[in-house]
């Protein structure tokens, strides 16, 4: 009997080729149709790919490729757009031990949480939230306490206990923690949970 060679890929050569293919759709998705229907299929495409990206190495030279595209993405005019945009931007930040490229788009974020879709204003808290580091967090905890002042009374709650995590965890001193925590409680009301009183 005659034995058959098959050729099985090593580890190596099936990463060279997803990081092509991956590489092939991030450009190609540059070009936008027309063609609604094509559109919301590549961007489906897309967004799975640059997941897919992140999952594998946030290292790799493709993560930097996604943050422009994401950036994009946060500025749409289309709801579900910038949902996206926002959630897959938060799933990178939550993952990568570099935040600049993210941080480049930090005004964009911070105004969508003026956004008049609340699950935009959700995904943009939780995003400024992951991207919070020590370089931007009083700029950050300014303008949630800033919004929250304004926010809706299902996000506040929430808001507050983001607030106090930030500003414990990146406090650059007594005094800016002590003014933003009687701050936050002062703005709060009622929203502040037993938790924050504890802290």
């Amino acid at each position: 009997s005659e034995s058959v060679l098959t050729y099985i890929p090593d580890d190596a050569a099936i990463r060279s080729t997803l990081h092509e293919t991956l590489e092939t759709i991030m450009t190609n998705s540059a070009e936008q149709s027309r063609n609604k229907q094509h559109n919301n299929a590549q961007r489906a495409v897309l967004f799975e790919a640059i997941g897919l990206a992140i999952h594998l190495d946030t290292n790799s030279p493709l993560v930097g490729t996604a943050a422009v595209l994401l950036a994009r993405f946060i500025s749409s005019k289309e709801t579900n757009v910038r949902y996206l945009g926002l959630d897959t931007l938060a799933h990178l930040a939550a993952r990568v031990d570099n935040l600049a490229a993210i941080k480049r788009h930090q005004d964009t974020v911070i105004s969508s949480l003026r956004d008049r879709d609340i699950s935009v204003r959700r995904r943009a808290l939780d995003l400024l939230y992951s991207m919070c580091d020590v370089d931007n967090s009083e700029v950050i905890v300014g303008e949630l306490l800033r919004y929250l002042k304004v926010a809706d009374y299902s996000l506040r709650e929430e808001m507050v206990l983001k607030i106090a995590i930030l500003t414990e965890k990146y406090a650059s001193s007594y005094r800016w923690y002590v003014d933003t925590i009687l701050e936050l409680i002062s703005a709060a009301g009622d929203h502040v949970g037993d938790e924050v009183w504890y802290r």
